[in-house]
């Protein structure tokens, strides 16, 4: 995979060991969760001590940082190939259901459409690489007091991987951790990722939702989302699908203009290397070269593929 950022920040969270995330590294949407799972629905170990939380973390990490080893040196396109059996061989979270639907807004797609996809046009991580059961849980082994210096700790380390180049450049940010970065382990989310805060324009549409909330940050050609955690809902479907459908339609325009501009480069560079270096140079050592045939046969074939 071509992404000179990935290599540095796959090298920073080596040294630093901390958990990376998956997902498509190109993609243009960032989702960032509460935290890595415990185990599934159905593990045996409900209420697990810290001791082996720590563990299963420690676990979970390495285990994620050996994949990303593993795919780097893979061909993009296999690599998505993989993504999408991946997501279809596992039972998706709730979570995961979530990004899925707004994933399948912002592509034009029905909120319901069953597909199996999000991981190629999305990456994930967490805020916090405590392995949780639940966000509210606590191991009967460890005070409150003490069970949140270690959560805020955790926290607090991840918070320069998200100024790494790899994160900053994510134009379209979901940060799905409910009162994380706000009021229980703060983050300045506006200057850690280069935007500011739409306070009214956040308050307006919160305000017209029926669950959940959405805190809007802009810049130019860039959104930070900031909303509850996209689990665990207590509240109807059709509720919920307005919370994500909103945060898809917000996201929308930022995303499609950038995967236009990516088009543009892609055909840019292929006509770079199919002739255009060489048609560019000609022209800088000869200024009569535009009036030549070489040339005009050139410009005519950029024609034929606008056509």
């Amino acid at each position: 995979m071509k992404n000179a950022d990935l290599q540095k920040v796959l090298e920073f969270c080596e040294e630093k060991n901390l958990y990376f995330g998956e997902g498509n590294p190109n993609a243009k949407i960032l989702f960032v969760g509460q935290e890595i799972g415990y185990g599934s629905e159905n593990s045996e170990d409900k209420q697990p001590s810290f001791f082996k939380i720590k563990e299963n973390s420690e676990k979970e990490t390495n285990k994620n940082l050996c994949f990303w080893e593993r795919r780097t040196s893979e061909d993009l396109e296999k690599y998505l190939l993989h993504l999408q059996g991946h997501f279809k061989d596992v039972s998706p979270n709730p979570t995961w259901k979530s990004y899925q639907k707004i994933v399948n807004v912002i592509l034009g797609r029905s909120i319901e459409d069953k597909c199996h996809d999000f991981l190629n046009y999305s990456f994930i991580t967490e805020y916090s690489q405590l392995s949780l059961p639940k966000n509210q849980y606590r191991p009967k082994d460890m005070d409150k007091k003490e069970f949140d210096e270690k959560k805020k700790k955790s926290i607090d380390e991840r918070k320069t991987l998200f100024k790494q180049d790899f994160f900053q450049n994510f134009p379209t940010v979901i940060m799905a951790c409910g009162h994380y970065p706000t009021r229980q382990y703060p983050m300045n989310m506006p200057q850690t990722f280069g935007v500011k805060w739409a306070e009214e324009e956040s308050k307006k549409i919160s305000k017209e939702l029926s669950t959940g909330y959405c805190n809007l940050h802009f810049e130019e050609n860039k959104i930070l989302i900031h909303t509850r955690q996209l689990s665990n809902f207590r509240d109807n479907k059709e509720n919920v699908n307005q919370l994500l459908t909103k945060i898809a339609k917000l996201c929308k325009p930022i995303y499609d203009k950038h995967i236009e501009l990516e088009k543009i480069l892609n055909v840019a560079e292929q006509r770079w290397n199919n002739g255009g270096k060489e048609i560019y140079e000609a022209m800088q050592n000869n200024p009569e070269f535009v009036d030549s045939l070489e040339y005009k046969k050139y410009m005519a074939d950029l024609k034929k593929e606008d056509l």
